[in-house]
């Protein structure tokens, strides 16, 4: 999941005018904390994507007067490893329980703060019209070399499923679960670049041919191919999901997660008004599938996601600024 790592002069400049021009309009309250001008780094592994629900808490820390720069993007691992030491302050790109073994090495150092997003999805889909055609509703069925040949790309007859790259933790699950049910010999798992996996993934979907894909929500891919009505979830029996993932009731072969913001301690100590708006900023999903999906329609760019942010502030100013004022009262 990438966006550019380096923060292109064009966001520079938007940075600090969204800086200035929000001065006038703070609450009182937020005009007073004793934050100015104090420089706060980011960092997050997702994709332009997820800029989105980076950018709301860094609007907010921008009003209560820190200086935050544009998120560094970085591997799940080296996110976690960067907040531990603090190169860091905070990512809003901790899911829970996905991200369990990443954390649980660096509790001490980190803290998990919201959710900011809750129940997120995360699963195998397949397109609607094979999945009726065929009967299929699991990813069991998957075992008869005849159900995967639907999917299949090449001589070999082995579903093709788009799955998640190396490193997520995702992938982690993915290849367990294929392990577990016996699927090796049916199904290969195709790692790479997500967003080429998933682009071809597309363009299979409107050529009307069968696709097999992992995805997760928010994303704009349920958007585009609607789930429930032209895409189904592919259940999986949660006797078959790790151990660890604590599926629950969950039938997607993944937990449903909550996105935290995962933050350094020793920032929240220092900055109390910063851990109290990071703790209170809550996004709702749909919210997050429906500015994905303008990405997916052409505003991509880092500008457009920065706009989509602050539009989104716009409309929900009333809780944004209860957030501002609970936040400038922190001790």
């Amino acid at each position: 999941m990438k966006h550019e790592i380096s923060i292109s002069k064009a966001a520079l400049l938007l940075g600090t005018a969204l800086l200035v021009g929000h001065v006038g309009s703070l609450p009182t309250a937020a005009k007073d904390a004793p934050n100015g001008g104090k420089p706060v780094v980011t960092c997050t592994s997702t994709s332009i994507e997820g800029l989105f629900h980076q950018m709301i808490p860094i609007l907010g820390l921008r009003e209560l007067g820190y200086t935050v720069d544009m998120p560094k993007t970085l591997s799940v691992p080296l996110v976690h490893q960067s907040i531990a030491t603090g190169d860091c302050a905070f990512a809003v790109d901790e899911w829970v329980p996905l991200h369990n073994s990443f954390f649980k090495p660096i509790s001490g150092q980190t803290k998990r703060l919201g959710p900011t997003i809750v129940g997120a999805a995360q699963g195998y889909l397949i397109d609607k019209a094979t999945a009726d055609k065929h009967g299929i509703k699991s990813l069991e069925q998957f075992k008869d070399p005849a159900i995967a040949a639907l999917f299949a790309s090449n001589e070999k007859g082995k579903a093709q499923l788009a799955g998640a790259n190396p490193g997520w933790g995702a992938e982690k699950v993915i290849n367990f679960e294929l392990d577990k049910i016996g699927l090796r010999d049916t199904i290969d798992h195709k790692q790479g670049e997500y967003s080429v996996l998933i682009a071809d993934t597309l363009a299979k979907f409107k050529r009307h041919e069968p696709v097999f894909f992992y995805t997760w929500t928010p994303n704009w891919t349920i958007a585009e191919m609607k789930a429930g009505e032209s895409t189904v979830w592919l259940t999986v029996d949660p006797k078959f999901c790790p151990p660890e993932q604590s599926c629950g009731a969950s039938t997607t072969g993944l937990p449903l997660h909550d996105i935290t913001t995962l933050a350094n301690r020793a920032f929240l100590d220092a900055n109390p008004s910063a851990a109290k708006f990071l703790d209170s900023v809550r996004i709702p999903l749909e919210d997050i599938n429906a500015e994905n999906l303008l990405i997916k329609h052409g505003e991509s760019k880092e500008a457009d996601v920065i706009h989509h942010a602050e539009e989104w502030v716009k409309k929900n100013r009333g809780q944004f600024d209860e957030w501002l004022k609970a936040a400038s009262a922190a001790k």
